[in-house]
């Protein structure tokens, strides 16, 4: 009688029958989400699948919220926050609350990052940072009210506050708390500040006035030198905002165009807004930024623009709508128009128009959902796909 010949662990025979497993594995999972989902993309069909292996059924949806004293609402690294004159709440992605800090800051405000959360008082000098759900520092800033605030992605945090000898003043500390550069503006107030990458560098953005018209300056300052790395003056134009996309890669957003300074000495216009209106506009921690501009003074005819990184133009396009947000995570881009939500990628070709079921003014997203933000709550829906979850109660 013949033996049975036994199959080897690492036999090619044994490799052969595991492969042909896994693929039969995988053609009946794209058949069974075929069935289910039609033509949707992947990456709709993947949030689908995930939702589910992590039992996230939305139930927590629609998150209830004050619509008297809420401040404003955002999406973070571990989930969005919710901030109110009385309270800062973080819940994860599925909707469930993570943490309550009550605050007593008069004129509170929120700056996001990669670092974590910091919350600050815009009539005062308190502060607080979190970290994902748990609150890692509460201490005052130095001098008069915090302007504005940031942290870097290690830790440093960045001030611009009133001064008694200037008109405002930009600071910079370290972890601990120690300074490590000081700088007084004489004649202007610091409204933006911005850290580098790799927290040798920090920006200012300031503005003032001079012979009857609005003037921005903005600076770039090394740690280790006394004298600014960069300077420039913008006469007429608001410097909204300033941001990092690397070491040696400032964006500028001001109220007629988009900018860049590169190495620290190269200033370039990526887009003049000209006739436009600058309505709303996003930006992405890979560097694509989104803009919603009032094309002619229409509040119905909206240009869509949306550039990346290096400031290529990815695409642009006209909207007739009335649109009142737009958001983008780098990946997508969500624009708010009429009674949808208008889903592109970065090629500019719509994936999806998600018909709202209540009022909303606010929205934001990533790859697998869109929150929908209404004045007493914040609703949830897929971001490819039709199905409407957790819009209403």
């Amino acid at each position: 009688m013949k033996r049975k010949r036994k199959v080897k662990k690492n036999s090619p025979i044994r490799r052969l029958i595991i492969i042909m497993a896994a693929l039969a594995l995988a053609f009946s999972v794209v058949f069974v989400t075929a069935s289910l989902f039609g033509a949707m993309p992947f990456s709709g069909i993947s949030a689908r699948i995930r939702a589910y292996v992590l039992g996230d059924d939305g139930r927590e949806f629609p998150v209830r919220i004050n619509a008297m004293n809420t401040q404003s609402a955002d999406l973070y690294d571990f989930g969005f926050y919710v901030l109110s004159d009385m309270e800062i709440k973080l819940y994860d992605f599925s909707g469930t609350l993570r943490l309550t800090k009550q605050h007593n800051y008069t004129s509170p405000a929120v700056s996001a990052g990669k670092y974590g959360v910091m919350v600050y008082d815009r009539s005062g000098t308190d502060y607080m940072l979190i970290k994902k759900y748990k609150v890692v520092k509460e201490a005052a800033s130095k001098d008069g009210d915090i302007l504005t605030a940031r942290a870097g992605r290690s830790g440093n945090l960045a001030f611009s506050v009133r001064s008694g000898d200037a008109t405002s003043m930009l600071y910079v500390t370290d972890r601990s708390g120690e300074d490590i550069f000081i700088w007084k503006c004489a004649y202007e107030h610091i409204v933006s500040v911005a850290l580098s990458d790799n927290e040798k560098c920090v920006a200012s953005a300031s503005i003032g006035a001079k012979d009857g018209d609005v003037v921005s300056t903005v600076h770039i300052f090394g740690f280790d030198y006394s004298e600014p790395l960069f300077m420039h003056t913008f006469v007429g134009e608001t410097v909204i905002r300033i941001k990092y996309l690397s070491d040696r890669l400032l964006y500028i957003f001001t109220d007629s165009g988009i900018y860049t300074v590169k190495r620290n000495k190269e200033i370039e216009q990526l887009k003049d807004f000209d006739s436009s209106e600058l309505g709303f506009y996003s930006d992405s921690d890979n560097g694509v930024s989104a803009l919603a501009l009032t094309k002619y003074g229409s509040s119905n005819l909206c240009e869509l623009y949306v550039c990346g990184r290096r400031g290529k133009t990815l695409f642009s396009k006209e909207i007739e709508a009335d649109v009142s947000d737009v958001h983008t995570n780098g990946k997508y881009v969500f624009l708010l128009a009429d009674d949808s939500v208008l889903v592109y990628n970065l090629k500019g070709e719509l994936l999806n128009n998600i018909e709202l079921q209540m009022k909303i003014d606010k929205l934001f997203g990533n790859s697998r959902y869109v929150y929908l933000c209404a004045p007493d709550k914040i609703g949830r829906v897929f971001t490819l796909g039709q199905e409407q979850e957790r819009q209403e109660k």
